[in-house]
């Protein structure tokens, strides 16, 4: 067991290391999205058709401004974010520990005299593991439903999204219908798993041994 903690501790600060070349892909069209993530399970927050409170699994918001609103039999969550006010979307409420995201996005509208928005995922690296995706009004694509989403790679999930204004001290108003996000076994902690298990099956043969 001893002689493999310093293998262990090899591959976690090698894990670390690669964090730092995490590349997230944008896309503005849902198949070419959903195609990039073939494969996987894909949960849908539809924010349902009267006020109430989120369905999908394992989803959870903390939000300063936004809320689910209602109009014309469809509600969708409508909010203004800038100037402190952010949002930001959990996917690992009440899911095992260890299931995180590879891929989030949505339908939006965007208020085109904004700023855009600053969308930030939260992962092993923090904050700053990722390249915050911006997008303005003038990015989305209305004959694709003005749909927005980006994918990470397996070996670099996220369990948070942080909707920010994309120009600092300016606010910028926004709704999101149909949330889509794919929560998936964490590859990391799948591997950690695995390795400590292998340690223990080592340590057994040696003591019978």
């Amino acid at each position: 067991m001893k002689r493999l903690v310093p293998f262990l501790v090899l591959v976690f600060a090698g894990i670390s290391q690669l964090q730092a070349a995490t590349t997230l892909m944008t896309y503005f069209k849902y198949d070419d999205w959903a195609n990039a993530i073939a494969g996987t399970t894909i949960y849908t927050e539809t924010f349902g058709s009267s006020p109430g409170s989120l369905t999908a699994p394992g989803l959870a918001v903390t939000s300063t401004d936004g809320s689910i609103q209602c109009g014309s039999g469809n509600c969708y969550w409508g909010d203004t974010v800038g100037n402190g006010d952010t949002t930001v979307w959990n996917f690992n409420n009440g899911n095992p520990v260890g299931w995180w995201v590879t891929a989030w996005g949505g339908n939006f509208t965007i208020d085109g005299s904004g700023p855009g928005l600053k969308f930030t995922p939260i992962g092993y690296g923090g904050a700053g593991e990722f390249t915050p995706v911006v997008v303005h009004a003038a990015d989305l694509i209305s004959a694709n439903g003005n749909f927005l989403g980006f994918v990470s790679s397996a070996a670099h999930p996220f369990w948070e999204v942080q909707i920010d204004s994309a120009a600092s001290g300016q606010s910028q108003a926004y709704t999101l219908d149909n949330m889509v996000y794919n929560p998936e076994p964490s590859t990391v902690v799948m591997l950690a798993s695995g390795l400590l298990g292998f340690a223990c099956v080592l340590n057994r043969r040696r003591k019978k041994v």
